[in-house]
C-alpha cells in the first residue's frame, strides 16, 4: 500500500454531512468498498462522520494514515501495511479509531451483514452476503486474511491501551467479525462464538464487557497466527477481568481458549484440565455451545496426549452438542477434529474420517469456509493413501 503519486490521500468530494445523514452516507459508501476492495478511498464526508470532526481535519488524518500504509490508494496492488510495531508509526488514540472505521467500512456492507455475523441464528439474505463471499474467496483471500487479522489484533491493542471510545470498540468488533465469520475457521470460530454472546446489547454493552469481548479477539488472532505464549497471556488476563466483573460466559470462554492454547503447543494435560473446568461451568450455566466448545477443545487436548480413543469420545459429544445448538461453522471444525482423532486410530479409523470429511467438505463450501475446505481436503487425500498403502510384508513363521 505505497503512497500515492501525489503524496497524499485522494478523496472524492461531497458535501458536508448532516447528523441524519451521515449513517446512510457511511452506509453507501461500505456498499462500494466491500464491493470493490481496490475502489476509491473513503470521501471526505464520510471521513468526518466518522471522526465527528470539520472535514479538513479528518481528511488530515486520513492522510496520515495512508501514508503510514493503512489505507488503500485507489488503483494500486495491495501490500502488507507496515507492523504496529515500527517505531516510525505512531498512532494517537483518534487516529486508531479512524483506521478502525475505515476497516468497518472495507469489510462490511451493511448493518445487517454485522448483526447476521454477530447473531449465527439471525437469516443471511443471499443478496447482501454474495459480495462478501465474492471478495474474500479469492486465491490469495487465505493469505490477506492471515496478514489484515494480524494487523486488526494490533489494532485491538492499541484500543485496549489508549482506554478507546466505545463506538471503536465495537465498530471494530463488527468488522472483525463479518470479515472473519465469513472466511470460516480455524480462524472465526472462537469469535464468533464471543460476538454471539453480546451481540444484541452491544450497544448498550459497558464498556468493561466490550474489552472482554475485544481480548477474546486478541486471544483468538494469537491462536491463529500460532502464538500460543502470546495467547495463553491474553486468555490468562480475560479470564482475571472476567472474575473482577463477574462475566461468568468470560471466564469459561477463557479457559477454552487456554485449552486450545496449550493443546496446539502439546501440553495436553494443561490443555484437558482447563477444558474440564470450561466444560463444567458451561454445563452449570446450561449453555449448549458454550459446551460444544468446551468439549471440542478437550478432545483437542486429548488428541495431543496421544489419546485418540477418549478424543474420540468427547469430539463425537461435541459435534452432537453443536449441531443441536445451531453452531454450524463451530460443528463443522469439531467434526474435522473427530475425523483427525478416527484417522490416528489406523486404516479402519481413516475409513470413518472419509466419510466425516466428505460431510466437512460439503458444509465448508456451503458455509463459504474455504480455510476449512482446504483442511479437509488435505486430511482426507491423506486418509486415501493411508488406506491404499500397500500392507507391511508378513514375516515368515519360524521353523524348528
Amino acid at each position: 500500500m505505497g503512497a500515492a503519486p501525489s503524496g497524499r490521500i485522494t478523496v472524492n468530494p461531497a458535501p458536508p454531512v448532516a447528523a441524519s445523514t451521515g449513517a446512510m452516507d457511511l452506509e453507501q459508501a461500505a456498499a462500494r468498498l466491500a464491493l470493490h476492495p481496490r475502489a476509491a478511498p473513503i470521501p471526505r464526508s464520510v471521513a468526518a462522520a466518522l471522526l465527528g470532526l470539520p472535514a479538513p481535519a479528518a481528511t488530515t488524518v486520513l492522510g496520515r494514515l495512508h501514508r503510514a500504509g493503512w489505507i488503500e490508494p485507489a488503483g494500486q496492488a495491495w501490500s502488507p501495511p507496515r507492523p504496529m510495531g515500527d517505531k516510525r508509526l505512531r498512532l494517537s488514540a483518534q487516529e486508531a479509531r479512524v483506521a478502525v472505521a475505515a476497516m468497518a467500512a472495507r469489510y462490511t456492507r451493511t448493518a445487517t451483514v454485522c448483526d447476521a455475523a454477530l447473531d449465527p441464528t439471525l437469516p443471511r439474505p443471499p443478496a447482501l452476503a454474495a459480495p462478501f463471499r465474492a471478495v474474500f474467496t479469492r486465491p490469495d483471500a487465505l493469505t490477506w486474511m492471515h496478514q489484515h487479522f494480524a494487523v486488526l489484533a494490533e489494532l485491538v491493542g492499541l484500543l485496549l491501551r489508549h482506554r478507546a471510545g466505545q463506538g471503536a470498540v465495537w465498530r471494530l468488533a463488527a468488522a472483525c467479525t463479518a470479515y472473519l465469520h465469513l472466511m470460516g475457521p480455524p480462524v472465526a470460530q472462537e469469535w464468533v462464538y464471543v460476538a454471539a454472546q453480546g451481540a444484541r446489547a452491544a450497544r448498550r454493552a459497558s464498556e468493561e464487557q466490550a474489552r472482554l469481548h475485544l481480548l477474546g479477539l486478541l486471544a483468538s488472532g494469537y491462536l491463529a497466527g500460532g502464538h500460543h505464549d502470546q495467547a495463553k497471556q491474553v486468555a490468562l488476563r480475560l479470564h482475571t477481568q472476567a472474575r473482577r466483573s463477574k462475566a461468568s460466559w468470560a471466564a469459561a470462554y477463557s479457559q477454552v481458549l487456554l485449552a486450545r492454547a496449550h493443546a496446539a503447543a502439546g501440553a495436553g494435560w494443561a490443555g484437558v484440565h482447563s477444558a474440564r473446568h470450561a466444560a463444567a461451568e458451561f454445563h452449570r450455566a446450561g449453555d449448549d455451545r458454550g459446551l460444544g466448545q468446551a468439549q471440542a477443545a478437550w478432545g483437542q487436548a486429548l488428541l495431543a496426549q496421544q489419546r485418540p480413543g477418549e478424543a474420540v469420545l468427547l469430539l463425537g459429544q461435541a459435534v452432537i452438542g453443536l449441531d443441536a445448538a445451531g453452531a454450524e461453522v463451530s460443528a463443522a471444525q469439531a467434526r474435522l477434529e473427530l475425523a483427525r482423532a478416527h484417522a490416528a486410530q489406523g486404516p479402519t479409523g481413516a475409513l470413518r474420517a472419509e466419510h466425516l470429511l466428505l460431510k466437512v467438505r460439503t458444509d465448508a463450501g456451503r458455509l463459504g469456509a474455504q480455510a476449512l475446505r482446504r483442511q479437509a481436503n488435505t486430511l482426507l487425500a491423506a486418509c486415501r493413501r493411508h488406506r491404499t498403502a500397500p500392507a507391511a510384508p508378513r514375516r515368515p513363521p519360524i521353523r524348528r
